[in-house]
């Protein structure tokens, strides 16, 4: 990868392998361009309809199909076999918060959850969208500026389990299916299972198993070696918790 990315300028942003189909995704910041490449079909570009759209976050797919790529201002998805760019929320108008912060999708992209400010980062929204019953409601707003820190929104694959990483060190756990705020969970980085049955959060390079139903504690995993910890998930049979920090990756089986 560190080759790679000196060979070919850009962000290496994802890394996916099935058989013999590796999948690199680059993102690029400086224009408009995004890249993927299958080793087997050679490199394809992206290109998007503005060209001064700056790419600040990409979700793939479950199955490997496609990307989502998110832009401070539209949502698009781009198929690795049509080879298309699409926007399939249309071109959403946001008048008092122009500028999306984050944004997380269920397992058939057709639930979104998502983060958004003001043009001067003064207050949020975070908004969910269900196109199957077609229903969009205010999940929360706020102008504590504190919010912006680590503001990211996590989901689960079926869209019921909602996370909002709001303020410093904290994540509001919510029900979208009934619109009901379950629990606050404290934490420096958060994963949510592909179930929404469980919550993994991370403080003093330890990482915290808790049970969204009942907000119960289940277990702390660490390890010595493993500290400072940039990025962890959770598998999608939730049997496998990983985490990375400069030099280590560790990961627990905990079926």
């Amino acid at each position: 990868l560190v080759i790679l990315s000196k060979k070919i300028p850009g962000e290496i942003a994802a890394l996916l392998g099935k058989g013999n189909d590796i999948l690199i995704i680059r993102i690029y910041q400086r224009d408009s361009l995004g890249k993927f490449q299958r080793i087997a079909e050679g490199e394809k570009k992206i290109r998007f309809p503005v060209r001064d759209e700056t790419i600040i976050s990409y979700l793939v797919t479950s199955d490997c199909k496609g990307v989502y790529i998110i832009s401070y201002n539209q949502i698009y998805y781009f198929g690795f076999t049509e080879c298309k760019l699409k926007t399939p929320f249309g071109k959403e108008s946001h008048m008092m918060h122009p500028r999306i912060k984050s944004v997380a999708m269920s397992k058939d992209g057709l639930s979104k959850l998502e983060m958004r400010t003001s043009s001067n980062n003064e207050e949020y929204i975070c908004t969910f969208a269900d196109t199957k019953k077609g229903s969009r409601y205010t999940v929360k707003k706020d102008s504590k500026s504190s919010y912006f820190t680590k503001g990211k929104v996590l989901l689960s694959d079926d869209g019921k389990i909602g996370v909002l990483v709001t303020e410093e060190s904290l994540a509001q756990i919510w029900d979208l299916e009934h619109d009901i705020h379950l629990r606050d969970i404290h934490g420096s980085l958060f994963a949510v299972s592909s179930n929404g049955e469980m919550l993994i959060s991370e403080e003093n390079n330890s990482i915290h198993l808790w049970d969204i139903a009942t907000g119960k504690f289940l277990k702390t995993l660490c390890h010595e070696k493993l500290t400072g910890i940039k990025n962890m998930d959770i598998s999608k049979d939730g049997k496998t918790i990983i985490a990375n920090s400069v030099n280590f990756v560790c990961s627990w089986n905990v079926s």
